[in-house]
């Protein structure tokens, strides 16, 4: 079953592509990567110009690999051949990644495609992890503390709720590398007390501020 739910070809889909790979084995040789990729039930494979029958003669299950029951010959010729389903949307897509852009989705509808992105707000970070970049945004509370609502044009947007007590569940270090002079090596947090659980350790670095109950809205 395709991925969006479709039993056999997408409504998209146009025209077929073909893809083809030969390969001159060595001794014994059973398996065989086709570059191109493969859709499973969609792949034939001839050995010598005779078309080989799938299941008796070989296997082709993980989309990538070509497995032959019987061990080839150096002298063999192998050739693969895939179909695949002309989908313009897909391409379109291709086309927008190869070119920087990316396609913004929200609750499953397309908003746009973009080369740019801007995170407005200084509480918003991007930090490059690999080939994933985690995105960090501030929910609009920050250090107020949270929303009575979450409706911009509720009354309650603008009213705020905190908690007196922060528990500390795991282990904290207020490193003044990381909360250097950009910050003027100061932390904070709004609610008053601070606990660390059992185990758990909260160290504040040489040189490092922490301030506790940064609203005041908290009796000393």
């Amino acid at each position: 079953m395709a991925e969006n739910g479709y039993i056999g070809r997408q409504p998209n889909d146009s025209s077929t592509v073909i893809a083809r790979q030969q390969y001159i084995p060595t001794a014994n040789q059973s398996e065989f990567v086709f570059t191109a990729g493969y859709d499973t039930g969609y792949v034939d494979v001839y050995l010598n110009g005779v078309r080989l029958a799938e299941g008796r003669d070989f296997s082709a299950g993980d989309g990538n690999t070509v497995y032959i029951v019987e061990p080839l010959r150096a002298q063999d010729l192998l050739e693969v051949v895939a179909y695949k389903a002309f989908n313009p949307t897909a391409v379109q897509n291709y086309s927008n990644i190869q070119n920087g852009a990316i396609g913004i989705q929200s609750g499953g509808t397309l908003i746009g495609i973009t080369t740019t992105i801007n995170f407005v707000g200084t509480a918003n970070t991007v930090v490059q992890n690999g080939d994933v970049i985690d995105i960090s945004i501030d929910s609009g509370g920050g250090a107020l503390g949270e929303r009575i609502s979450d409706d911009p044009n509720s009354a309650g947007y603008k009213i705020y709720k905190q908690k007196k007590l922060l528990n500390m569940k795991d282990s904290v270090t207020l490193d003044p590398v990381e909360i250097g002079a950009d910050y003027d090596y100061v932390a904070y947090v709004a609610e008053a007390d601070v606990r660390v659980a059992v185990g758990e350790t909260f160290q504040i670095g040489v040189g490092i501020t922490f301030r506790p109950n940064i609203l005041g809205i908290f009796p000393q």
